[in-house]
């Protein structure tokens, strides 16, 4: 039975197959999808014409001179067991890799005559999955009986050994908006606040690396969105004048309150910092400082001042 074999680019820059007939070539590299999974088949030139030549008018003559020459190069290996004769490709073992192989039927050769290790200048046999040269150690664990039916995880899997199809994607960053429930939660209850003001001048970039360094001592990893939507919260925030010391504080107790990872709060906390929890918590939209710096005003503001004023 003919199966799937694949050819390394390697085959085609072999001194040893470059110094062979382009017949004996094709004739080689049918062994490959005519031998079994163990790099064996049974050593008469009239069945692997059938298998490799059968609507060529080649001769089993031919094939058989193919496979002398085949021999006296190295790549494959002619034995008797018995009163049988079979080949085998030499070095299969080393560069085959074959999914769920299923055992061979025919007598291996004898161990006086064993395959030799693939010379540097001998194409290795076809690899199973491109790329890879060498089999991974077998594994200890069960596996599903050979050539059995392919299923969606197995051909996944096979996808993904093989480098190609969408498979199962590994996992990556969230992305904005959603990291906010699943990235920068507390393992443990969080140590005392450690921001405090210094004689550094007071930046969002400092501010910004104070708060970073401040989670990472409490194990709470915070992602490069956190990052850049806490740097932009606390630029804006001095913008307006907020305090430095005022800013520590907010973020501190989003730290207690277990909301390190959402940046999204910092303005409710610095208002209930600065006024007081039970008081709206409500920051100066930027509409709303606009017009402040402006001196200009509106309708809508004038009804959203008069919804949020405290009673």
């Amino acid at each position: 039975m003919a199966r799937i074999r694949t050819i390394k680019p390697e085959f085609f820059t072999s001194l040893t197959v470059a110094s062979l007939p382009i017949e004996a070539r094709l004739t080689f590299i049918g062994l490959w999808t005519h031998c079994d999974d163990e790099g064996r088949c049974v050593d008469d030139a009239r069945l692997i014409k059938a298998a490799v030549w059968p609507l060529d008018d080649r001769l089993s003559t031919d094939v058989e001179l193919d496979l002398k020459r085949l021999s006296e190069s190295s790549l494959i290996l002619r034995y008797r067991v018995g009163e049988r004769s079979y080949l085998t490709v030499r070095g299969w073992s080393e560069h085959q890799r074959i999914n769920r192989p299923t055992k061979s039927k025919l007598p291996p050769p004898p161990k006086d005559e064993g395959p030799h290790p693939a010379r540097e200048d001998t194409p290795p046999p076809p690899a199973e999955t491109p790329g890879q040269g060498t089999p991974d150690p077998p594994s200890h664990e069960p596996s599903p009986p050979p050539h059995t039916q392919l299923t969606e995880d197995s051909l996944a899997e096979r996808n993904r050994e093989q480098g190609t199809g969408k498979g199962t994607n590994p996992p990556s960053a969230t992305r904005p908006g959603e990291d906010d429930a699943v990235e920068g939660e507390i393992v443990d209850t969080p140590r005392a606040l450690a921001l405090v003001t210094t004689d550094e001048p007071e930046n969002a970039g400092h501010i910004t690396k104070q708060w970073i360094d401040h989670c990472t001592a409490n194990q709470v990893k915070l992602t490069k969105n956190h990052i850049k939507r806490y740097a932009a919260g606390i630029k804006g925030a001095l913008d307006q004048n907020f305090q430095p010391a005022l800013i520590k504080t907010a973020l501190g107790q989003m730290l207690t309150d277990r909301v390190a990872s959402r940046p999204h709060l910092l303005d409710t906390y610095l208002v209930r910092a600065q006024q007081g929890p039970e008081l709206p918590p409500r920051r100066a939209t930027r509409t709303e400082a606009s017009i402040a710096r402006n001196g200009t005003s509106s309708n809508a503001a004038l009804i959203r001042d008069a919804l949020t004023r405290p009673a």
